[in-house]
């Protein structure tokens, strides 16, 4: 039996109500577990940044959005912090990981995104807004916006950083973002190239270095990016933030 493609300790890390399993970690989505367990394992073709377009799928969507609507708070905060699939190499792409330092890459990550979740929030000044597929969801990070540790969800496309209702990115007018997730020059950033052209141009948003891992297809000793690159390549130093600076930012105990 070969590597299994999800992190098996995930359900110790989030708010677990689906207990003996561990990759359909929600109870609320376990009549969906046949159907997430062979999207989460890349057992179903996708057309490259197209739109959810099968029959279960659809129903999953709706029944995902109806769900995220009963937990959701409205984006008041000035400062949003954006995570786009922020889990996705623990639940998609873990028997990828095979060198000792990709593997404490990872751990590095997830310690930094649960560190931030679980923190006390001054939620006046800033918020959690996730970027997920339906399956990510439905399987785990739901939990998080039932526990109110992140805010409010927006749905991605099945294999993009691209909104399935992009319209929602105007509730992020005049915010001061920023932006963590899976993965740097991929998804992430169609996330970002969507933000700048819905909403005219993104005046102000910082790249939190921490939470942003290279995908584990790309070449290399490490998953951290050398250089990160924003909408543009050649994107600037002062825009890319450390985890530690967000939490002196915002005054949050750690």
């Amino acid at each position: 039996m070969g590597k299994p493609h999800y992190d098996q300790d995930l359900w110790i890390k989030l708010p677990t109500t689906n207990l003996g399993e561990s990759l359909i970690l929600n109870s609320e989505f376990t009549s969906w577990g046949l159907h997430l367990k062979k999207n989460l394992a890349g057992l179903c073709y996708f057309e490259k940044n197209a739109p959810y377009k099968k029959s279960e799928d659809l129903e999953l969507l709706a029944f995902c959005e109806d769900h995220a609507e009963q937990h959701s708070k409205q984006l008041s905060a000035p400062n949003i912090i954006l995570f786009t699939h922020p889990l996705y190499l623990q639940m998609n792409h873990m028997d990828s990981i095979v060198t000792k330092q990709k593997k404490m890459d990872v751990v590095e990550y997830s310690d930094s995104f649960f560190k931030l979740v679980y923190a006390n929030l001054p939620r006046d000044k800033v918020q959690v807004l996730l970027l997920d597929t339906i399956y990510n969801y439905a399987a785990a990070t739901s939990l998080l916006l039932e526990n109110g540790s992140i805010d409010r969800v927006f749905f991605t496309r099945p294999t993009s950083g691209f909104l399935n209702k992009k319209l929602q990115l105007d509730e992020l007018k005049g915010k001061r973002l920023f932006w963590g997730g899976l993965y740097h020059k991929h998804c992430l950033n169609r996330s970002l190239l969507e933000a700048d052209t819905q909403l005219g141009s993104l005046r102000y948003y910082q790249l939190i270095k921490d939470l942003i891992l290279n995908s584990p297809m790309v070449r290399g000793s490490t998953l951290k990016p050398q250089n990160i690159y924003g909408i543009l390549k050649n994107f600037p130093d002062s825009n890319i933030i450390s985890l530690q600076e967000v939490f002196r930012k915002f005054d949050i105990d750690h």
